[in-house]
């Protein structure tokens, strides 16, 4: 099923620090587009000078007042962004695009619900939300006490899914994978929550599930856990971290406490932009296995309920770009930005990569540059049905990096997909399945032909299936007919009189025939 990855917007409020300088973008919901504001520049501000006047006193110099008769000159046209350095005026068109009053259940609703449907028929999905710093990608991804994001209403689109679901039975597992600093770290394991030092003056600590601040995070000095997660791949998993802690679950209660442990253990960190700004790209992964009972086991007349549907949902916080004029970061926080600067960068790059249809041209596409581009591959033109959530600000002191999220958003909006079905059959599957279609083939030829009667005396004169490859002397020739295969080699040994070289000149001649002509009346 090919299908372009869907790409939305969604515009978070202005917060306190914003409201002085505006916003400085025209959001349209209804059409879908986002466009710079034209706005007026701001008068300039009259000079007043004062001079020592030669009567004595003080005397002001200072442009005259406009009159109707003296306008004075229209000031010039500026576009959103102007002041940092760009004067791009384009408006995006996207698949959807979410203006600050929207929900985050709506955006779930018209992104994500669809890619639940075909994770639970045996489609892979991914979800992820990109943009700057305190773009608002954690509250669109984890949300919070009052607005759940997108990856607790997932997992409660899941199970509400699999209880609905009849005829078949469930198994999920899932996952928590967090890349700092291009180490990999296992969100679930208890050696992680272990080696998490206390927070000290000037650092922070992380965050539960919904966004409430706790103990542990990183400090100011580098994380020295050694990761022995590895990346690999094979034909039938695909892409996948060895290594990391997978748990079943059933329900979900049981997966939203493991949430809560994995974000409460996830590198965060203060920046003049954010109070707390997620420091690392997090993986929220989930497993769901599928197979037939009862009487839907058996009931297919392809076979498919005999095979293991297994699909597999990406929910994927990145961490935003940043720029250390604007964050003010120095030390751990510096290396921390360009970490994820680095990241995020290939991700651009591979993006660019798909577009300009490097894939089908035979160039390279930098996966393997970064782990997340590495992990997140079969997402990127592969097998699986992704939606992209691109947060910004309309902030106009933000406009310059506003611009650079949704040109990245145009960009992947045509990056095309193949998600096919992932299904495990065993060999008692296999082969049930080969015995349908063959049966299936035998009444197909048992039901065609039959209506004309040279067909008829034609196909007397085949042998059955069964016969073929044996000796076979059609009717009515001229006395020289197709006798046997005869392998080369026994006509070197049948050859007894000839000497060497003449068996081996006969072997190489008789080798590139291939059948031998006898003459019937004789034998």
């Amino acid at each position: 099923m090919a299908d372009n990855i869907a790409v939305s917007v969604r515009v978070r409020p202005l917060n306190s620090k914003e409201t002085s300088t505006g916003a400085a973008w025209d959001i349209n919901s209804d059409t879908n587009a986002i466009a710079p504001q034209v706005r007026h520049a701001p008068r300039p501000i009259a000079v007043v000078a004062y001079f020592p006047s030669p009567e004595g006193g003080n005397y002001c110099s200072s442009r005259p007042r406009p009159t109707p008769d003296n306008p004075p000159p229209s000031p010039p046209h500026t576009q959103a962004g102007t002041a940092a350095g760009t004067t791009d005026s384009t408006a995006y068109q996207l698949d959807n695009v979410f203006d600050p009053s929207c929900r985050t259940k709506d955006v779930y609703e018209r992104t994500t619900r669809g890619i639940i449907e075909s994770v639970l028929g045996g489609i892979n999905g991914t979800c992820f939300a990109y943009g700057q710093t305190s773009s608002g990608k954690t509250h669109t991804m984890q949300g919070s006490a009052d607005e759940p994001g997108i990856i607790p209403l997932a997992v409660h689109d899941v199970f509400d899914s699999i209880d609905r679901s009849e005829g078949r039975e469930f198994l999920v597992r899932v996952s928590y994978l967090e890349i700092y600093n291009e180490q990999m770290l296992d969100l679930f394991a208890a050696e992680s929550a272990a080696a998490q030092p206390k927070p000290q003056m000037g650092s922070s600590g992380s965050r539960d599930l919904f966004g409430s601040s706790v103990g542990g995070g990183s400090f100011d000095r580098p994380d020295r856990r050694v990761s022995r997660l590895q990346i690999k791949e094979d034909s039938e998993r695909g892409v996948y971290v060895s290594g990391l802690m997978e748990k079943i679950v059933t329900n979900p209660t049981e997966v939203l406490e493991l949430l809560r442990t994995g974000v409460a253990r996830r590198h965060v960190g203060e920046t003049n932009m954010n109070a707390e700004s997620s420091r690392s790209h997090t993986i929220f992964r989930m497993v769901v296995e599928s197979r037939a009972v009862g009487e839907n086991a058996s009931g297919s007349a392809n076979g498919a309920h005999d095979a293991v549907l297994v699909a597999t949902l990406n929910l994927v916080d990145l961490a935003g770009s940043e720029r250390v004029l604007k964050t003010g970061a120095e030390g751990i926080r510096m290396k921390e930005g360009a970490n994820i600067n680095k990241s995020l960068l290939n991700l651009g790059i591979v993006i660019n990569k798909l577009t300009e249809g490097a894939e089908g041209k035979g160039s390279h596409i930098p996966f393997r540059d970064s782990k997340l581009t590495r992990i997140l591959q079969p997402a990127l033109g592969g097998n699986s049905r992704t939606a992209i959530v691109c947060n910004v600000t309309p902030a106009a002191a933000h406009a310059e990096e506003t611009h650079s999220t949704l040109r990245f958003a145009v960009r992947a909006k045509r990056v095309c997909n193949n998600a096919t079905v992932n299904e495990v059959v065993s060999e008692s599957a296999l082969i049930k399945r080969q015995q349908r279609e063959i049966e299936e083939l035998r009444k197909k030829l048992g039901g065609e032909g039959g209506d004309d009667g040279d067909d008829e005396e034609h196909a007397a004169d085949v042998p059955p299936l069964s016969q073929r490859g044996r000796a076979f002397v059609p009717p009515e020739r001229d006395g020289l007919h197709v006798a046997r295969r005869v392998p080369w080699q026994g006509r070197v040994r049948d050859d007894r009189t000839g000497g060497v070289g003449k068996r081996k000149r006969l072997a190489v001649r008789q080798f590139h025939e291939q059948f031998v002509q006898v003459d019937v009346s004789q034998v």
